[in-house]
């Protein structure tokens, strides 16, 4: 439907057909409770409960309802802040319009760390492309130092237009090459960080086949929790749903859910009409609802 058609079945509806018994609803007044029960539907599909008690993604159409909204995005970590705790770095989140973080759905992330079991990386033994890190001490390669904690990349340089690959360090820090993980991510509540932080069943953790780490959330970011030691946030991968376009007939903006639930919306939206209005019509209205999927 477009938003034309969804506010003529509205009207239709709520007038029952030829009665003009609410002729004098305002197109602003349909858009705003379009707009309510439209981000209502998106709730009820995704966390609450629904005539059809199916939970979110359990049935194709449930996928289908949201599938328009949901989205994918890899974000960068900001620079370390005075606010971020003991090894957590903060990713902020999509908020421009038409692309704003509403739900988590699932999270993950990438991060680098020394390679398992990997023994130390000799002076001289450095190849170019290959990431690094500095495990402790401290080093200085192509004239640059780098600390315990630190990356470099291997790379060449050149002598007279002759290039030569640069396999040298110099200083006493120990050198280990690294690998990228993906794990997994896990909310934790605020009030819980003190005594997760140190649980080992739930604390952050990289470690063979244990790989987990934990996230808070603050002022429109997500803060991840590393473990103790180097480990390195690469980036964080969230699939959300999006806070959805609102619905103008001034603007002529059309619902951008799936047309299939055009009709789910004007139906919540006549009810909560007829609510509103203190209809006898209401609790008609309401039990068809209950019908829904």
């Amino acid at each position: 439907m477009t938003v034309s058609e969804m506010h003529n079945a509205v009207r239709i509806l709520v007038d029952k057909i030829d009665s003009l018994s609410f002729v004098n609803i305002e197109p602003e007044e349909i858009d705003f409770f379009l707009n309510k029960e439209m981000e209502r539907f998106i709730k009820h599909r995704t966390i609450g409960v629904n005539a059809g008690d199916k939970g979110f993604e359990e049935t194709q159409k449930r996928m289908d309802d949201l599938r328009i909204i949901t989205k994918n995005i890899v974000l960068l970590p900001d620079p370390v802040s005075l606010d971020n705790k003991p090894n957590g770095r903060f990713v902020t989140l999509p908020s421009i319009i038409g692309d704003t973080y509403w739900f988590s759905i699932n999270e993950e992330a990438n991060i680098l760390v020394a390679k398992c079991n990997s023994p130390k990386v000799l002076s001289g033994s450095i190849q170019p492309g290959v990431t690094y890190i500095v495990s402790s001490g401290s080093i200085v390669y192509n004239l640059v130092t780098y600390n315990e904690g630190d990356t470099f990349i291997g790379t060449t340089g050149d002598v007279g237009g002759l290039p030569f690959d640069i396999v040298d360090y110099t200083g006493d820090g120990i050198v280990n090459s690294t690998e990228i993980k993906r794990v997994e991510v896990k909310p934790l509540q605020h009030d819980d960080y003190n005594k997760t932080i140190n649980d080992p069943f739930n604390k952050p953790i990289v470690s063979g086949q244990f790989n987990q780490l934990r996230r808070l959330q603050l002022d429109g970011k997500m803060e991840v929790l590393l473990p103790k030691g180097l480990v390195i946030l690469q980036d964080y991968i969230l699939r959300y749903i999006r806070k959805p376009v609102q619905i103008s007939l001034t603007s002529s903006t059309d619902c951008e859910l799936a047309d299939h639930t055009h009709q789910e919306i004007v139906d919540m939206t006549v009810s909560s009409i007829l609510e509103t209005i203190e209809s006898g019509r209401y609790q008609t209205n309401l039990n068809e609802l209950n019908k829904l999927e």
